[in-house]
């Protein structure tokens, strides 16, 4: 094979140049024609960085999309379990964290706490539980500067879970109420659960409006096989994708054209097969009772849906404020404040990139479109004497970061400035009604 020199014959030299140049060429051919088939694809050039971008989005969206929609915080459908009054509870059995026998992880106090413990009971969705998590010592600190707290031990409880929305709330006073539980002060902090999720969970599922979000989800394997496969096909899918986006960004041959572009339409063809399935799953089921509830003898428009949400969400707090009344205990509701609603707080540049979402299937434009009829029922309670609220202008003059997420919740700096005005409201209207008889 070699001359007495050590070197190749002349002649395999040559053939061995001529396969390395059509190699070349070829590779060169190659990669300017996936050039073209990711224009094809895409709509757009090809570039690096774009792609990689892309392959970073899906890692982190496929992450995302685990948890039951409607759904946020640390327990997801794998911790709650189907209550026959509440809709869900946190299974204490199956929680990250200590979680009451009742199945709300800090209500323990509204049970054991003694008499001359003042009990705050806090309800509504994951922003209401935030709000207890993160700034019960700010809340507790405000309210002890009202007189009738004066010297009093306060114990702030949540009976909020992620993703309650009316009637939940008043069922959870309700429910815990004839249990024995005692609140002294109860305040409700809600409003965008009532008004994004039925728009965004129930309608396009048929599942009736006021149903508990992920209904259609929470009643997996009560019944239907078709469910349970879909759901286990979905979740292979997405392991799928996220592996190969995984190896496609730590391959060698990540700084070719014609691999990345060979990823790119293979998980676009899987994306694809996830949503069909994704549909299946939401159409699997709401022809029953079971997961869809009471039917209308038409399919409500979204202007219905957002129309009866909003009197919904009114005549669950008056209920509250009923029960509350009945057992001595002044009530407070407060509409929590959103990014979407116009006008309410000047982005900063973090929020821009990390908490604010207006496309098709985000909640942004159902809660910029639902957030003012809030508004304007919340008026209407406030003007007629009813202890309300409207906290949707609380970050107004505020320029720095508040909202961590797309969804509506808050940083820590967002909590303690809600905890702060919550306290002062309260504490105001107890000096107007004489305080509370504990």
């Amino acid at each position: 094979m070699t001359d007495e020199t050590g070197r190749l014959p002349p002649p395999l030299r040559r053939k061995l140049s001529y396969w390395a140049i059509l190699f070349l060429v070829a590779a060169g051919l190659c990669e300017l024609a996936s050039l073209a088939v990711y224009r094809w694809a895409a709509g757009e050039g090809f570039s690096f960085s774009a792609v990689d971008a892309h392959r970073s989005r899906i890692l982190q969206e496929v992450d995302e999309v685990e948890p039951a929609p409607g759904v946020t915080g640390d327990e997801t459908l794998t911790a709650q379990v189907i209550h026959p009054y509440l809709g869900y509870v946190v299974d204490p059995a199956r929680a990250r964290r200590r979680v009451h026998a009742q199945g709300f992880p800090r209500i323990d106090a509204a049970f054991a706490a003694p008499r001359e413990t003042i009990v705050v009971g806090v309800f509504g969705g994951s922003v209401a539980e935030q709000l207890v998590d993160r700034a019960s010592p700010t809340l507790a600190e405000g309210l002890s500067r009202a007189p009738a707290f004066a010297g009093r031990r306060i114990s702030i409880v949540s009976g909020a879970l992620p993703g309650y929305k009316q009637p939940q709330q008043a069922l959870a006073l309700a429910y815990l109420q004839m249990l024995g539980a005692r609140f002294d002060v109860v305040i409700n902090l809600d409003g965008f659960n009532e008004i994004t999720l039925p728009v965004v969970e129930n309608l396009p599922r048929g599942v009736f409006f006021a149903y508990p979000p992920g209904w259609y989800l929470r009643t997996v394997g009560l019944h239907e096989t078709q469910v349970v496969r879909e759901i286990g096909t979905i979740a292979t899918m997405r392991s799928t994708r996220r592996d190969l986006a995984r190896f496609a960004r730590e391959s060698f041959l990540r700084h070719l054209v014609t691999p990345n572009v060979l990823w790119f339409l293979i998980d676009r063809r899987i994306s694809a097969s996830v949503g069909r399935h994704q549909r299946l799953l939401g159409t699997a089921r709401t022809g029953r009772f079971l997961q869809a509830g009471p039917r209308d003898q038409r399919p409500p428009t979204s202007d219905e849906v957002f129309r009866r949400s909003a009197e919904l969400w009114v005549r669950g707090s008056q209920s509250m404020e009923a029960l509350a009344r009945a057992r001595g205990a002044p009530y407070f509701h407060f509409l929590q404040p959103n990014q979407y609603v116009e006008g309410s707080k000047p982005l900063s540049d973090e929020e821009r990139h990390r908490a604010y979402d207006m496309g098709d299937a985000s909640y942004g434009p159902p809660a910029r479109r639902g957030y003012p009829l809030l508004i304007v029922e919340g008026r209407k309670l406030a003007a007629s004497g009813f202890p309300f609220e409207d906290l949707t202008g609380i970050f107004a003059e505020e320029t720095r970061t508040m909202y961590s997420d797309t969804c509506c919740h808050l940083n820590q700096a967002g909590c303690d400035i809600l905890a702060q005005r919550i306290a002062a409201t309260i504490v105001h209207g107890l000096a107007r009604s004489a305080g509370p008889q504990p």
